[in-house]
């Protein structure tokens, strides 16, 4: 069952999420939905297992942590441009649950290695990873390399130096089933090796996102994946 949250909190804290308690998926996308009603959420559907919650502004880090903290079963989390994530509530949801199968947090900036650290150990069975513009570094990629062998997306570029070839490379050599890659904005520290070793090791990868590369991506990378 889906909830999908396009309301006031006080809409939702009116009892009505009593009746929630077989919901699976909440989505709540760029609308007013603020803490009070995400709290009532954690209490009343225990068997949350997808948390979309991209946009939503209005949030706090503390009512945040009090649903990955309730609710077992969750595994995916999908959060763009949601400042209240942080590492303060990966490490909530670290301790609760016992699978992270899906992490889509770009424009998240309190997620950082950190938090990757708390979480990778929990990603076996991760098929997508976003985690563009956040303050990951190569070392929160090695993390995810190192426990995550079933990657499928994987979504980097930071907008600095801060990811490049040193964790792309290894990345790729371990996930050959990786088909959708998002390298954009890597301003010039991922390099044609990148595109390389996807060749060597992947056999299903689409064209990839490679703008604002700075040039350091060229033909020679371009056509080892054609």
């Amino acid at each position: 069952m889906t909830l999908g949250l396009s309301c006031t909190s006080r809409t939702l804290c009116r009892g009505s999420t009593q009746n929630f308690g077989l919901v699976g998926r909440l989505m709540a996308v760029q609308n007013s939905v603020m803490s009070e009603a995400l709290e009532a959420v954690a209490l009343y559907c225990p068997e949350l297992q997808r948390l979309s919650l991209d946009g939503c502004t209005r949030l706090t880090p503390s009512s945040l942590r009090r649903v990955v903290g309730r609710c077992k079963d969750l595994t995916q989390l999908h959060s763009g441009s949601v400042s209240c994530v942080d590492t303060s509530v990966l490490r909530e949801w670290s301790r609760r649950t016992l699978a992270v199968t899906v992490l889509v947090v770009p424009r998240c900036r309190g997620v950082d290695d950190e938090g990757l650290a708390l979480l990778a150990q929990l990603m076996h069975s991760a098929t997508q990873v976003d985690v563009r513009f956040t303050n990951v570094t190569d070392a929160g990629i090695a993390l995810l390399t190192k426990h995550c062998k079933a990657l499928k997306i994987a979504r980097l570029g930071q907008g600095s130096l801060a990811v490049s070839d040193a964790s792309v490379m290894p990345m790729l050599a371990g996930n050959s089933q990786m088909h959708e890659l998002d390298l954009s904005h890597t301003n010039g520290a991922v390099t044609d090796a990148a595109l390389c070793a996807a060749a060597l090791h992947t056999r299903e990868l689409r064209a990839p996102n490679l703008g604002w590369t700075r040039g350091t991506i060229t033909d020679v990378g371009l056509l080892s994946i054609t």
